[in-house]
């Protein structure tokens, strides 16, 4: 752990590590990488322009790591050879211009392997669509058995509900709608009421908010703790 704190500090302090990095850092998370990415998407969009995307799985990764390559100042890295069949590539745009597009013609060649191209992927834990609608991440998140929503509804629910909170916070109200709907089942059965309980009984019996209160709660902390750190550095 010594030699772990020193190499951080060593790596922040003379920030040798790019900006954009997320992973293994402090105050960085999967949500913050994916906050990059899909404000880049939103931006080419807004710009009237495509996201041309190539998303890279290498084959055991960790395990074909060098450590003598690291031991010599980390200059150099190992990495795995790059696992073709769970590469894709996908383009962000609008559903109207990508009805448009001439998909035969867009070729992306690996070694003489072509790169799938495909219109959904899950990528962190999220699942983004080529038209950045979020609707099939949603629809999965409708399909928790009700014996789950039971007996685990904290443990394992709430955090769908939280993870990337300030990527969802962009949601329609449609989808927004389908994630309160889920609530609302989840504290019926709780709480053992019918389909005419009050949702804002429910909720002040629980004290919980609803789905938009909290995901504009959890984008309002994760911003205060920023700021915070911003100010302190």
């Amino acid at each position: 752990m010594a030699v772990y704190e020193q190499i951080t500090e060593y790596f922040n302090s003379n920030k040798l590590l790019i900006n954009n990095q997320s992973g293994f850092r402090k105050c960085h998370s999967c949500e913050t990488a994916l906050q990059l990415t899909i404000s880049n998407f939103l931006k080419n969009i807004h710009n009237n322009k495509f996201t041309v995307t190539v998303f890279l799985d290498f084959q055991r990764a960790f395990e074909t790591i060098d450590r003598s390559i690291l031991l010599k100042k980390l200059q150099m890295y190992g990495i795995g050879v790059l696992n073709v069949n769970k590469t894709k590539s996908m383009i962000i745009t609008t559903q109207y211009k990508y009805e448009r597009l001439d998909i035969n013609n867009i070729n992306i060649v690996y070694e003489n392997n072509q790169i799938e191209l495909v219109r959904k992927i899950k990528y962190l834990g999220l699942i983004i669509d080529n038209n950045l609608t979020f609707k099939e991440h949603v629809t999965i998140a409708n399909s928790l058995s009700i014996m789950t929503c039971i007996t685990v509804y904290k443990s394992i629910i709430q955090p769908h509900f939280d993870y990337c909170a300030t990527i969802l916070y962009m949601l329609d109200k449609n989808s927004i709608s389908a994630l309160q709907k889920l609530q609302n089942r989840g504290m019926r059965i709780i709480m053992r009421c019918n389909k005419y309980t009050p949702i804002n009984l429910m909720l002040e019996c629980l004290q919980w908010m609803n789905v938009e209160k909290r995901i504009t709660y959890m984008t309002l902390i994760l911003g205060a703790f920023r700021d915070a750190q911003r100010l302190s550095s």
